[in-house]
């Protein structure tokens, strides 16, 4: 199989599904890397940013404290509800009680695959982690999203373009000129600039553009509005040519 690393950045819902079933089989990142065309450390990444946990039950367990087997402390709540040690307290429960709590973490966790996929121990009462593709992907899709949210300027990139752009606006000038005369300064397309004065980021208003005012706002048609295309059915290109090599 070639080695060549695929040069595409984003993952899918296929690639995120293929490393679910992979890591279940018990296949290493490299494994899955050399399917993927990926770097190995891509597919670390990848599941160790979106693993999910797992609270445990510990049902049957005194507390799912790390040091619970060497703990010697003993009346951490002052006495209050009892004098033994507070691991064998019945009506107390130390972890709440002691700053010096530490969850218990499988060891299993603290390396390669980090997750619990395909872990035989199913009797396992302590806190897991897996890796489920498609709160994966939905993760994912929930950060590029908020990543284009908002403005991609600096507060001093958007001072120099307010600087810039505002007087040139209010001198009288269309966004066609301003760009023609100052494209290679202004930080953004043409588009973006319309939807940064839309939204009120420079100190020029919609009622500054003499063009835009006049337009009305466009109305989005429902489900309910928009036409059938089945009309067209039999009366596309691709038929037109069927029908030309059937009767020639």
């Amino acid at each position: 199989m070639s080695n060549e690393i695929h040069t595409q950045k984003h993952m899918t819902l296929s690639d995120r599904i293929f490393i679910e079933q992979s890591l279940a089989g018990h296949c290493s990142f490299k494994d899955i890397a050399s399917v993927l065309k990926k770097d190995p450390s891509t597919i670390s990444k990848e599941v160790r940013k979106h693993r999910a946990l797992k609270e445990g039950s510990h049902y049957g367990m005194k507390n799912n404290c790390a040091f619970l087997s060497s703990c010697q402390s003993a009346r951490i709540c002052e006495g209050k509800l009892c004098n033994d040690l507070c691991k064998r307290s019945k009506v107390c429960d130390c972890t709440k009680h002691c700053a010096g709590f530490t969850p218990f973490v499988c060891p299993a966790l603290k390396k390669p695959p980090y997750v619990c996929n395909g872990c035989s121990n199913h009797a396992c009462r302590h806190d897991k982690y897996y890796y489920r593709a498609k709160d994966a992907d939905s993760s994912y899709q929930q950060l590029k999203h908020g990543c284009r949210q908002g403005i991609n300027l600096t507060p001093e990139e958007r001072a120099s373009l307010d600087g810039l752009v505002s007087p040139l606006i209010l001198s009288g000038q269309t966004m066609d000129h301003i760009f023609a005369e100052h494209g290679e300064d202004i930080p953004c397309s043409e588009r973006t600039l319309y939807r940064y004065i839309d939204s009120g980021i420079l100190s020029v208003k919609n009622i500054d553009l003499p063009r835009k005012v006049k337009y009305k706002p466009r109305r989005q048609p429902d489900d309910s509005q928009r036409l059938s295309r089945d009309y067209i059915a039999g009366r596309t290109y691709p038929d037109f040519l069927a029908y030309l090599e059937n009767h020639p």
